[in-house]
């Protein structure tokens, strides 16, 4: 431990030495302050900052039905929005109704998207043929964004139409479409018996007699 010794021995243990590591130890404390405070900024930033999501919703009850949906999740305006799509939409093909529509909203930029605001397409997508789809079955949407004039995001979120097109769903019977089943499930029923017959008869001839009741709408010959 000799070499131990000559080094502690060597150290001036005057007060300028302790001086000395005293600003050393303040800067240090100093640079980790700047760094923690830089860092809470960048994180305030990032929670505060828009975020603008491209998306599929199922809408319930819809057979070859999605939603397209382009969203701002963040908490602040997201401003000159750019949406981009992969493959591009165009050319049009004549089974896509919905397209057309697409191409215009999206051909020029957002001006702005509050928090919480979206934009919404029903479209139709079709697994058995993509031709009549109003999106490719496999797309890569491509967004970009300013929250601010110095700092502009993008992001890009890959739709995959199969993935939703796998949704399944239960129907309450006391439901629009669960009234509507057992409303045909009975008319069938009654259709196929004679006293049904005779009553969807009847039916006709009551309507016949109360649309000649009502007034005429072509006017009167005095």
């Amino acid at each position: 431990m000799t070499w131990f010794t000559e080094w502690w021995n060597s150290i001036d243990w005057s007060a300028s030495y302790w001086g000395a590591v005293g600003g050393l130890s303040a800067a240090i404390t100093g640079v980790v302050a700047i760094w923690a405070l830089i860092h809470a900024a960048r994180d305030s930033r990032e929670r505060s900052r828009p975020v603008v999501v491209a998306e599929y919703r199922v809408p319930e009850n819809a057979h070859k039905r999605l939603e397209f949906v382009v969203r701002n999740a963040g908490a602040s305006v997201a401003r000159d929005i750019e949406v981009k799509f992969d493959p591009p939409l165009e050319p049009v093909q004549p089974g896509q109704a919905i397209r057309p529509f697409l191409v215009k909203r999206y051909s020029e930029r957002i001006t702005n998207l509050g928090p919480g605001q979206e934009l919404t397409n029903s479209i139709h997508a079709d697994l058995e043929d993509p031709g009549e789809s109003d999106l490719p079955l496999d797309v890569t949407v491509k967004v970009s964004y300013r929250r601010s004039w110095l700092r502009r995001y993008k992001d890009s979120y890959r739709l995959v139409t199969g993935v939703y097109a796998q949704h399944t769903y239960a129907t309450s019977t006391d439901s629009i479409l669960g009234r509507l089943t057992q409303i045909k499930d009975e008319l069938r029923k009654i259709s196929g018996t004679s006293s049904g017959t005779n009553a969807m008869s009847a039916i006709r001839k009551e309507l016949q007699a109360i649309k000649e009741r009502l007034p005429s709408d072509s006017p009167s010959e005095d």
